[in-house]
């Protein structure tokens, strides 16, 4: 329902289209890197016509190159990242800058970002980079760049600089909108040692990795190392379309990651291998935007002078609390903290990392053994394990083990308690910053959501009267809470019922739970049906469709949070009304039980009848090829919810 990217990234209202703005891809011969040579934006460049090719898309990629190169200095090495990037509007501007990870370039002092558009039918060309510095890049780009229009282009030009050589930034070549062309070049000393990994199912065009030649076909030389280059580029990359029900489908992306396996001796230096994720802990523990943030924290009158309990969890608790009430979340996601941490409070707004390393500083203030925990979000896939790059790793939250339990926290969402982090969040395991060893967390221990619906129905002369309550757990109740906070629907009612009534009560509750009282006029949930009349049972929160139609699955059904219902409904007729049948018990299952719908209904006595629906779940992730067993199993249980109670009058 909520996802980082509008504050964080919503999966995309439409698709995007790519209108191919004079592709040139000449080939050197037989074996030799093909390459693209982007010309300069012409008028026709900026017409607004759709591409027939995917003509529901509202923008494209003409063009996407990286570079990456690698230097060996005196005390290391120098990393330099450049990509050039030609972005096409063609009507859909709800893209944001973070779904095509221009956002890691942030605070870089090389950043050129061109606006071409038409004005008078003549091209003006503007240059926005400082603009550009100081936009939201969680935000659509018709947000921050007033005035874009259809047929607008932005061209990018970004370089940054990495200080090792142990994090070469992956290269994604598939986006949600198509790519015209995507090519990444790596040039590397090879005295290191590196490991391409790739993921995804388009194949490349180009994949090369040789030693780079001069024009004449000689090996090229720097300071006694030969320079090994790698080429992968692929064209006309057709958009990826989010598969509904599994987020996880982005773990199918095409792309490419580079693990340093080896660094050969040079310059009389010892040779090492690849850091593994216990030395990369340590590193972060004593990064200077990550753990020296913490070390170099001051402690603060207001939180030293505080009357906390003694019980640890309640001492966490109270901690927590008091830091959300003093400050706001700014939208910006990332692991790291881009000022020091006093003046983060002082300010009382800061970024994810910014404010959750606040948390663990003031939490160890207090005498609490608190660490950070660094995790990457659903919407980019896992964590590849195999590749121990902090790159990999997009958000940051606390944590705290009471007991055998590691308690995470994050204190930017208003409506979150200790033990429960957003639900994009909720992606396999962390990496505890702990700089003794490599420790992994499991972010999905505290991770269903429970709804019990109670609804209570009466026959009153010609009308049926009722009230439902519902009562919600989990990670439904933080649903609600921020569906709440933002003024939008969250009780969701059979269009035949009239609303009289309704109240709510602990909104902001996730572990106890919150409460939601409707009183409803039901009359028309009265179906004539010869000399009887029907009734169903299921007042709110009804599946209105099957949720697996697809003719195909490719990718496993990935559930946000386990989902648990309980449906009770009570009938009470008048003394002149019969109970002519009911529906039969029954109980629903998929072969493996992890799915099941338990149905039973029974009458309490003359006048009364009550059914009785639970639906449980025990597993999140679904193969393909339990696709199919899903589709019969939501089709089976939709029939028995549509069986109604037949009564009549004496």
């Amino acid at each position: 329902k909520t996802t980082i990217g509008n504050v964080s990234g919503n999966i995309f209202k439409a698709f995007f289209i790519l209108l191919l703005l004079g592709l040139a891809i000449p080939a050197n011969g037989q074996g030799k890197v093909r390459k693209y040579i982007p010309g300069p934006v012409k008028k026709q460049d900026l017409d607004n016509k759709p591409s027939k090719k995917y003509p529901e898309s509202g923008a494209g990629i003409v063009f996407d190159i990286g570079k990456v190169v690698i230097q060996p200095e005196e005390d290391g090495f120098k990393t330099v990242f450049s990509r050039r990037m030609r972005l096409k509007f063609m009507g859909d501007t709800s893209l944001t800058p973070h779904e095509l990870n221009l956002d890691m370039f942030d605070d870089q002092d090389q950043e050129q970002v061109m606006w071409y558009t038409l004005k008078d039918n003549e091209i003006v060309p503007k240059q926005i980079s400082k603009e550009w510095k100081g936009m939201n890049k969680f935000k659509p780009f018709a947000e921050i760049i007033p005035g874009l229009k259809k047929g607008d282009i932005l061209e990018f030009n970004m370089k940054m600089e990495i200080g090792s050589p142990h994090v070469i930034p992956g290269w994604q070549f598939e986006y949600e909108i198509p790519v015209g062309w995507s090519s990444l070049t790596a040039e590397v000393p090879d005295m290191l040692v590196y490991r391409p990994v790739f993921k995804g199912f388009i194949p490349m065009l180009v994949n090369t990795s040789e030693i780079k030649t001069d024009k004449n076909g000689n090996w090229i030389e720097m300071d006694g190392h030969y320079i090994y280059e790698y080429n992968f580029a692929i064209k006309n990359v057709p958009p990826f379309k989010p598969v509904p029900m599994s987020p996880s489908s982005r773990n199918y992306l095409t792309a490419v990651d580079f693990y340093l396996e080896e660094i050969k001796p040079y310059k009389g230096k010892p040779g090492t291998t690849g850091k593994n994720w216990g030395e990369l802990t340590t590193a972060l523990a004593k990064a200077e935007k990550i753990g020296k943030r913490i070390d170099e924290f001051k402690p603060v009158p207001e939180f030293e002078n505080m009357n906390l309990p003694d019980t640890l969890p309640d001492r966490v608790a109270a901690v927590y609390y008091r830091l959300k009430e003093m400050v706001s979340w700014d939208g910006k996601i990332g692991i790291t903290a881009e000022r020091p941490l006093n003046e983060v409070f002082n300010s009382k707004t800061g970024s994810v990392a910014e404010l959750n390393l606040l948390l663990v500083a003031l939490l160890r203030q207090v005498g609490v053994n608190a660490s950070a925990v660094v995790l990457r979000t659903v919407d980019l896939g896992k964590i590849n394990k195999n590749l121990p790059q902090v790159s990999q790793f997009n958000y940051l939250v606390a944590n705290v083990r009471i007991g055998d339990m590691n308690v995470l926290m994050d204190v930017t969402d208003p409506c979150l308690e200790p033990g429960y982090l957003r639900e994009e969040c909720l992606n396999d395991k962390g990496l505890n910053i702990n700089p003794r060893f490599e420790e992994w967390i499991s972010l999905e221990k505290q991770i269903s959501g429970q709804m019990r619906i109670t609804m209570q129905a009466e026959i009153k002369g010609d009308s049926l009267k009722g009230i439902i309550i519902e009562q919600r757990k989990g990670y439904f109740a933080w649903e609600d809470c921020r569906d709440f906070n933002a003024g939008k629907k969250i009780i969701h009612l059979d269009t035949a019922l009239k609303v009289l009534d309704i109240t709510y009560a602990n909104m902001d509750s996730i572990s106890t739970g919150n409460k939601i009282t409707v009183e409803v006029d039901a009359t028309k949930k009265l179906i004539k049906s010869g000399f009887s009349e029907e009734i169903n049972p299921f007042w709110a929160e009804k599946p209105e469709s099957n949720p697996f139609n697809e003719k195909e699955r490719v990718y496993p059904v990935f559930i946000s949070f386990i989902k648990n219902y309980t449906w009770i409904f009570s009938l009470t007729v008048p003394e002149n009304y019969k109970i002519v049948d009911l529906p039969k018990e029954e109980i629903i299952s998929t072969k493996d039980n992890l799915i099941r719908f338990v149905y039973s209904s029974k009458q309490l006595n003359d006048n009364i009848v009550q059914i009785t629906a639970r639906y449980v779940m025990i597993s999140r992730r679904f193969e393909p090829e339990k696709y199919s067993e899903l589709h019969d199993f939501f089709k089976d249980v939709l029939k028995k919810m549509e069986e109604n109670i037949k009564v009549r009058k004496r």
